[in-house]
């Protein structure tokens, strides 16, 4: 649950830096 919750920030962290 925890690592799924860093993997999503970060591919939103990602899309916005896109």
């Amino acid at each position: 649950m925890h690592e799924k919750n860093e993997l999503f920030f970060l591919q939103i962290m990602f899309i916005l830096f896109f």
